[in-house]
Parts: C-alpha cells; structure tokens; sequence
C-alpha cells in the first residue's frame, strides 16, 4: 500500500470498485451509528410517553415530574422555533408565517396548562420571547425540525404521564440505573443532528 505517495491504496488485483465499497460500507455504518444515537436520544426526551419520560417520572414522581414537564417542554419548542421570526424578516414571512406559527403554537399549549386561555398566552409569551432574543443575539437559530415532534408530543401523545399503578419510589439501584440513562440521553443528545 503506498499513502505517501498520492495514490490510492489498492493491492495488486484489487479494483477501485472494491475500494469504494469498502468506503461506503464504512460510511454506512457510521449512518447507522450516528442514526442510532439519534433516536437513542429521541427516545430518552424527558417529556410523556417517551422512554426519558418514563424514567423520569419513576425518579421524580407525580407532582415534581408533572411541574417539570411543563418548563422542558417550553424550552424544547422555545429552541425549537428559535430564529424563525426576527425583526429583519421580510413581511412575507410575517404575513404568510405568522398565522400558521400562531396557529402551531396555540395548538400544541392548548392542553399544557389547566385552562386553555393560559394555553394561549404562553403561547404568545414564547413566540414574543423567540422574537426578542433573536433581536437580541442577531444570528441565533434553533431547529425547525424539532417543531414536527413537539407538534406530536403536544398533540398526539402529550406531554405528562399518566399515574402509574404502581406509585412506590423505586430502589436505590434503579434510582441510579435512572440517573445513568439521563446521562446517557444528556450524551447523545444534539440540539441540531442534521447540519
């Protein structure tokens, strides 16, 4: 094999379609790597019916997961919807985007707090939050992309956990076992996994 030289690295014999594929199975796997962690740590999402929300309700409990939930979950649309919207936006984007923004988010907090009037102030809390700090700090964006399942977890599955049959808190060994997956989640989770 000769790497010093400039050429490729191919034995007598071999083809270069051979080295491609030898590439492309490397890349392959590194697809299927990052892919795993992804949805590894889509899974691990603290919020509702997820794995992450699972595990923590089972750390928290009831009342002290239902009070977080509703704070990770603003946050995560918050991020989510972050840049979308500036002062420098051409009024296209406010005219056409604005109302279906409007619309998306009094949609998902509809349900978040007691009373659907809340829902919809906080709403507008977050968007003109969004606004502000993308005023503020010209340039920052969030991920769109994130808007698609927090429209899923909002709507679909929501964001609290039902009361579990079982309300005991759970033994030291799982309480660690519970704190090691958040970490694992806190490991593999990018706010944005496609750029």
């Amino acid at each position: 094999q000769r790497w010093s030289s400039g050429q490729l690295p191919i034995e007598e014999g071999e083809h270069v379609g051979h080295l491609v594929g030898t590439l492309a199975g490397r890349f392959a796997d590194s697809v299927a790597g990052a892919l795993s962690l992804f949805f590894t740590a889509l899974n691990l999402l603290p919020l509702g019916q997820l794995d992450g929300g699972h595990i923590l309700y089972g750390l928290l409990g009831r009342r002290r997961f239902n009070r977080l939930v509703p704070v990770l979950f603003v946050g995560f649309i918050f991020y989510a919807g972050l840049g979308i919207f500036t002062w420098h936006s051409d009024w296209q984007i406010w005219l056409y985007g604005g109302p279906v923004y409007a619309g998306y988010l009094a949609l998902i907090f509809w349900r978040v707090l007691p009373r659907p009037n809340q829902g919809l102030l906080l709403a507008a809390a977050i968007w003109a939050a969004q606004v502000g700090v993308a005023a503020a700090i010209p340039g920052v964006v969030g991920n769109p992309g994130w808007l698609v399942f927090g429209l899923l977890l909002g709507r679909l599955t929501g964001i609290y956990h039902p009361p579990a049959p079982d309300e005991r808190s759970l033994s030291q060994g799982r309480q660690v076992l519970g704190w090691v997956m958040v970490a694992i989640f806190v490991l593999c989770f990018t706010p944005s996994p496609f750029k």
